[in-house]
């Protein structure tokens, strides 16, 4: 069900002979154009998902069902195609048996997908190492406020695929949500050496350095995602100023600006910064841009008034 597996195999030299053989009973049987057209019809609407180009869902799976639910229509032509031809009562009482057999696989379907729960308990038991499905089965439990057996679920995905960076990093989210600080480390290291310079996973790296207290690597991880983008900048800055820190603080605020000058919030936080610093000309250019940009917003406002008060305008 994997591309690994269909690669690693002997599957990629057979599978050819899957399509080949259709066409070539469909040549020696000499079947009518109903049946050829219905064929076109399902080749042409999965040939898109088939893997011969990369396509966004593959990251999920490579053999969802929705794949093939426009395709199905080459079935149906076919199959309405060979009742239009009058034959004998034979073809209709194999018509009812198909007809009950395959309403009886989709009522089952039907139970297997009532719901997520059945869906990923049936998805396991076809396959346990679905790093996906065991993520899934862990929020459910995580949910019911069964913390440990949705962590049992995470830790068995690692165990059963070591070289997964995502099963890594589910993990490693985990242990962050529970402060359990230095297990979120090793976790997110190792997916992080899997996948270098992941952006979600230097996120949640960055998250783990704030919250052993290590600022300055928190920083550092943070810009390392998006060296040009204000917001991983925008944490650290509030943190710097919930610290004291005030000239760091201010520092990080003057590149937040300077990269998202329409940012509001950092234009006054800035402001307020400048302020207590003395500095109130360039504190002041900084609230009326804010004002400027939120006219409505009571806290641009509010900050530009308390300038121009300190300076006795």
């Amino acid at each position: 069900r994997s591309p690994r597996v269909l690669l690693n195999g002997p599957w990629v030299f057979v599978a050819w002979l899957i399509p080949v053989s259709v066409a070539l009973a469909g040549i020696v049987l000499r079947v009518g154009k109903s049946l050829w057209a219905a064929l076109g019809i399902f080749v042409l609407a999965v040939l898109p998902v088939l893997g011969l180009i990369p396509f966004a869902h593959q990251n999920i799976s490579t053999v969802a069902d929705r794949y093939v639910y426009f395709a199905m229509l080459g079935p149906a032509v076919a199959v309405g195609a060979w009742f239009s031809i009058p034959r004998g009562s034979l073809h209709w009482i194999c018509g009812g048996v198909l007809f009950v057999i395959f309403s009886a696989l989709s009522f089952n379907q039907a139970g297997l997908w009532r719901n997520t729960e059945t869906m990923v308990d049936h998805a396991l038991a076809i396959n346990d190492r679905s790093g996906t499905m065991r993520g899934v089965k862990a929020e459910q439990l995580r949910r019911k406020g069964l913390p440990q057996e949705a962590l049992n679920q995470l830790e068995l995905a690692v165990e059963k695929q070591p070289d997964s960076a995502s099963a890594h990093y589910r993990l490693a989210v985990w242990y962050l949500n529970h402060q359990e600080y230095d297990a979120a480390l090793q976790s997110v290291s190792n997916a992080l050496q899997l996948q270098p310079s992941q952006p979600r996973m230097l996120t949640t790296l960055g998250k783990v350095y704030w919250g052993h207290g290590d600022f300055e690597r928190a920083l550092e991880t943070a810009v390392a995602i998006a060296p040009h983008d204000s917001v991983p900048r925008l944490a650290p800055a509030q943190l710097l100023g919930r610290l004291g820190r005030i000239e760091e603080a201010t520092a990080q605020y003057e590149l937040v600006v300077e990269l998202a000058p329409e940012n509001v919030e950092a234009a006054t936080t800035l402001g307020t910064l400048l302020a207590a610093q003395g500095d109130l000309g360039r504190a002041e250019v900084l609230c009326r841009r804010a004002v400027a940009l939120a006219p409505d917003s009571h806290l641009a406002h509010a900050d530009l008034g308390s300038i121009l008060l300190n300076r006795g305008d």
